[in-house]
């Protein structure tokens, strides 16, 4: 069951977060305090892998809690909608005795009193109508079993180098800690879980006689001491030989050690081979260590398919080993998606802001969430200084990024040409149409408005002005004259006009793909009309910019699309696109060999 999207409501700051589509990999940044957290800890609680509990105190919104802690039934506070794989459709299929196409996605609903409610969301009218396809025996077990757990980790989870196994013992099933106790007590519990012991026995096994032992007591004393170092010597090389698959700041090596009442971690490396306890090692690898051992255990010993969910992750990290954690993620979303929060510019890929999703708070002081990313810029009044800083973050790290690496840095007006040409730079280069030697980033200027500033700063790195991409549109126009009469006087060859390689008019990014082939992508994209038989594909043109026939087709059918809509277009066109068949530009269509032409001039 793969994770499509979700819903909060009246979960702390949340009031209602409409529906929140997730990738495999899906960012939520904002500023601190903008409820970030708030919005993933309810994934958490649908069905955590481990601990997770409903605490109406924490968890119902305060404003509300003296009318919602005795309602009956209390509201629900998270939905979320799964995608059903081919194997799930065919076996609830024989469950219900259905068409496996009826039944491809299913809602899964909690509420405060921990009540499960289940949907299917495109059931149709079946044989008999008096009982829902989810009431029929075997499909709610069926549910159960296969929904993903949910893995939740903060930085509060992190474990120091000595850990004094009589606290561990006396706090690890304690449900009245704080919520840091309570994250280091999680941990430790995997801690202990992984070198498969209990606290106590590992205390036992160290454990001495206060009085004059005999000989067969002094033999059975050193047998368990040595059981205990051998145990603890196997688990600490086996969680070596992991942790190196993913860290690739350096070879580490973890030595797990039992003293008497003290459990201790110990650290060395191929430059530092002297031993050295974790907790005078760096924050970023004691984050690592902590967070990867809680991933380790609970999501193998619980689900293997878990949805890893994490709060601020690499905070402490230098943006380098940031990237290196993108590394670990990649690698990690081939079998988990993956939910992270952050206000770190370091911690968002620039070639993926389709996975990004913006927190803020509105005027009103709850928490939203929007794929676009400059919505918290229309806000007006006293939040809007924090707001439209999540919008910044995003739009700016493709400036770090190119401060950080050697590339080619493009400029392009907005989040939807830079999920276009980023897939439209993957289909060349696995063609062997181009190989840049340095790579291509775009960056998106946040506008029309914002080509001068970010010019101008990305050419004081290194004197070089890149390349600019611009809309043949009025406003694309008169920017590119002004470039052409000052900053771009000596160099008007590196501003492209999206005119020079369209026969359309005020051409846009989106008309450099074929008109027919697009038109079929926007079909699916937009809802069906109702009460006509008319359909986008019937009436597009090829000589009229196609988002101004979308949105004149949308306002004719009475169709509501959304800001941000060019964004989330462009990040369909882009999963088509990587997925390597033919359905939006193929070798053969007379656009490609113009496309081609485009990105030589990016490489000049």
């Amino acid at each position: 069951m793969l994770l499509k999207k979700f819903r909060v409501t009246e979960f702390r700051s949340v009031q209602d977060s409409g529906w929140i589509d997730a990738e495999q990999i899906t960012a939520l940044i904002g500023t601190n305090e903008s409820g970030k957290t708030n919005v993933m800890l309810p994934l958490w609680k649908l069905n955590p892998a481990s601990d997770g509990q409903i605490n109406l105190q924490d968890d119902l919104p305060r404003e509300k809690y003296h009318v919602l802690r005795n309602a009956s039934p209390k509201p629900i506070f998270i939905c979320a909608l799964y995608g059903l794989s081919d194997e799930e459709q065919a076996e609830l299929s024989k469950i219900i005795q259905c068409d496996m196409t009826e039944i491809s996605d299913v809602i899964v609903s909690r509420d405060f009193d921990g009540n499960y409610f289940y949907k299917f969301p495109n059931e149709p009218i079946h044989n008999n109508e008096n009982q829902d396809f989810i009431e029929i025996d075997g499909v709610v077990e069926y549910i159960e079993s296969h929904m993903p757990k949910y893995v939740y980790y903060s930085n509060y989870g992190n474990l120091d180098s000595q850990i004094y196994l009589p606290s561990v013992l006396q706090n690890i099933n304690r449900s009245n800690l704080g919520v840091k106790e309570t994250a280091r007590a999680r941990t430790l519990k995997t801690l202990f879980r992984y070198v498969n012991l209990d606290p106590k026995e590992i205390t036992d096994l160290g454990s001495e006689s206060t009085s004059t032992p005999t000989q067969e007591q002094i033999e059975k004393t050193a047998n368990k001491k040595r059981e205990r170092e051998i145990l603890l010597s196997s688990a600490s090389s086996n969680f070596t030989k992991s942790f190196n698959e993913w860290w690739k700041q350096g070879e580490y090596i973890f030595e797990f050690q039992a003293d008497g009442n003290y459990f201790r971690i110990w650290v060395s490396d191929t430059v530092r081979p002297e031993r050295i306890e974790l907790e005078a090692r760096s924050t970023g690898l004691q984050w690592f260590f902590s967070f990867y051992l809680v991933f380790l255990v609970e999501s193998e010993l619980h689900h293997k398919n878990a949805i890893l969910l994490l709060d601020e992750p690499g905070i402490t990290l230098h943006p380098l080993a940031q990237k290196d954690l993108f590394k670990f993620f990649e690698n990690l979303s081939q079998t988990n998606q993956i939910l992270y929060t952050t206000h770190s510019p370091f911690m968002v890929d620039s070639n993926h802001l389709e996975r990004v999703r913006s927190v803020y708070v509105d005027s009103s002081g709850k928490t939203v969430v929007s794929e676009d990313l400059r919505a918290a810029e229309r806000l007006k009044g006293k939040n809007q200084p924090q707001s439209i800083y999540p919008a910044h973050a995003a739009l700016g790290l493709s400036v770090s990024d190119t401060l950080l690496i050697n590339c080619n840095p493009v400029l392009v007006e907005g989040e939807s040409d830079q999920l276009y040409l980023s897939a439209l730079k993957n289909l060349l280069v696995s063609k062997g149409k181009i190989s840049p030697l340095k790579e291509i980033v775009f960056i998106s200027t946040g506008g029309v408005k914002g080509i001068k500033a970010t010019s101008a700063i990305l050419s004081g790195v290194n004197e070089v002005k890149p390349p600019i991409l611009i809309d043949g549109d009025k406003p694309g126009k008169k920017v590119a004259n002004e470039l052409r009469t000052d900053f771009y006087a000596n160099e008007t060859d590196k501003l492209i006009m999206v005119t020079e390689f369209s026969d359309v008019p005020e051409a846009e990014v989106e008309d450099l793909f074929p008109k027919s082939k697009f038109a079929e992508i926007v079909t699916r994209f937009l809802p069906r009309p109702e009460d006509t038989e008319e359909e986008f594909r019937d009436v597009v043109v090829d000589d009229r910019p196609i988002c101004n026939q979308i949105e004149e087709f949308a306002k004719a059918q009475g169709i509501e699309i959304k800001n941000g809509w060019k964004v989330r277009l462009a990040s369909m066109v882009k999963r088509e696109i990587l997925k390597g068949k033919d359905f939006v530009i193929s070798e053969n269509d007379p656009e490609f060999s113009k496309i081609l032409n485009l990105f030589k001039r990016f490489l000049c």
